[in-house]
């Protein structure tokens, strides 16, 4: 009997930690900034670029 009411005790008591740590957490955002220019396209496009031995164009596109 002891050990029933103990496993309730320790349920009820993991069951609030997960409660108030779920309600504490802020909502997810992303990481980092969203400044809407692919860095990783404007360096292969410069390295392709620099291999061809071509000057670029004036545009960024």
């Amino acid at each position: 009997m002891i050990a029933a009411l103990f496993l309730l005790i320790l349920i009820g008591l993991v069951v609030y930690g997960l409660q108030r740590n779920h309600v504490r957490q802020a909502s997810p955002q992303v990481t980092g900034g969203d400044e809407g220019t692919d860095r990783d396209r404007v360096r292969i496009r410069t390295e392709l670029i620099a291999m061809a031995g071509v000057t670029p164009p004036l545009s960024d596109r």
